[in-house]
């Protein structure tokens, strides 16, 4: 949460499509003194994945189907009061894998992280701060992957099929005042660090460092409405010398109704050079119901060539229960126009449908299937 938006290289002429078919199982193992007044609690939680995915660009040369066995290995530790929390988490694994540029299996380790997280909170004000390392590899990188991230990461997907791994260190901070009050204020800081290893000689791939920086604030109008306005500045800087500064309005206000919420959003961003003005409006619609939820957001957006473009997201969840055999079903959609530090590159269409069933206390099901098309704005 609050990982600013990074830019990890410049976009080039490409449509890029990802399908992948994915299936696994996951078993929690013991918790150790957590009740609800506080404590602590150990978890250790492994899962087995199996994936079978392509990809197609006119820019990739390595099309084609990939397959991986994966085994997740996930530690948590974390330690609870009334008003303060502390959690650490450390996560990798490991697969085996075959695709268009392997020589049969191959194994390795993949996606190490770490993350360490605090939380504050009080009567009136409320404080959270969050540190992650994190390292995968650049082929893994796709925009099924972009589709799910909320932090606006863009890439140009056809230098990642050459190799090499990538190293982003995050922080982010918020500090919110007058919770109690009608009128409230919200600040917040967050840094990235993006950095690269093993790449091709010819790679343009840079490192990026990016700094932002937010004041938010909030009025309840009523018992069931609330309307926030907030100003963002965003300074990245690419191998250290080439500086962008970006200036943003946020706005918005939500409608509690019995059954979920009415939210209404829009936005506006300068950048300075090439960046131009990326200005957004959603209008938004909840329902939560006993067994199933739903969610649907529908908008626009202005992009910095001037061309618009209908974005919007819809999900929804259904559990039918714990007598019926057919589990919990989840479906996405989603559309929207990702920016890099500059500018926004770039329209991301993915689509969503998985199923999950309770095998045991212990254990857990998941069957997915998703399909994720990036388009360059400019080139299509």
């Amino acid at each position: 949460p609050g990982v600013s938006r990074i830019v990890l290289g410049r976009m080039t002429s490409r449509s890029a499509v990802y399908t992948a078919l994915g299936l696994g199982i996951a078993l929690p193992f013991g918790a150790w003194a957590q009740n609800t007044a506080g404590g602590m609690l150990m978890e250790l939680r492994l899962a087995e994945r199996f994936i079978a995915s392509d990809t197609s660009s006119p820019d990739v040369t390595a099309d084609g189907v990939k397959t991986q066995l994966v085994t997740d290995l996930d530690f948590s530790v974390s330690s609870e009061t009334r008003t303060e929390a502390v959690t650490l988490d450390f996560g990798t694994g490991y697969r085996f894998f075959d695709g268009p540029t392997t020589d049969g299996y191959e194994g390795q380790f993949i996606a190490p992280d770490l993350r360490l997280s605090y939380k504050q909170t009080a009567i009136s004000a409320s404080f959270a701060v969050t540190a992650t390392a994190t390292q995968v590899d650049l082929a893994d990188i796709s925009p099924l992957a972009l589709s799910a991230a909320d932090d606006g990461l863009v890439q140009d997907f056809a230098r990642l099929e050459d190799g090499g791994t990538r190293t982003q260190l995050a922080f982010s901070s918020t500090l919110s005042l007058r919770d109690d009050a009608p009128f409230g204020l919200i600040f917040g800081v967050a840094a990235d660090q993006i950095s690269y290893q093993d790449l091709p000689t010819d790679s343009t791939l840079a490192e990026i460092t990016t700094g932002r920086f937010s004041t938010t604030a909030r009025f309840d109008i009523s018992e069931v409405l609330q309307a926030r306005v907030g100003l963002t500045y965003t300074l990245t800087e690419t191998d250290g010398t080439d500086r962008t500064d970006r200036y943003g309005l946020t706005a918005g206000a939500t409608l509690a109704r019995p059954n979920g919420a009415i939210t209404l959003s829009g936005s506006v961003e300068n950048g300075d050079g090439d960046g131009g003005t990326q200005s957004t409006l959603q209008l938004g619609r909840s329902y939560v119901l006993p067994q199933t939820t739903a969610d649907l957001t529908l908008g626009v957006t202005q992009a910095s060539n001037d061309t618009l473009f209908v974005i919007g997201a819809a999900s929804l969840e259904h559990d039918f229960g714990t007598d019926s055999r057919l589990g919990k079903l989840t479906a996405t959609a989603k559309r929207s126009v990702a920016r890099d530090s500059t500018t926004d590159a770039q329209v991301v269409t993915s689509l969503s449908l998985a199923n999950s069933y309770t095998v045991s206390p212990q254990a857990t099901l998941r069957l997915s299937a998703d399909l994720a098309q990036s388009e360059d704005i400019d080139s299509g």
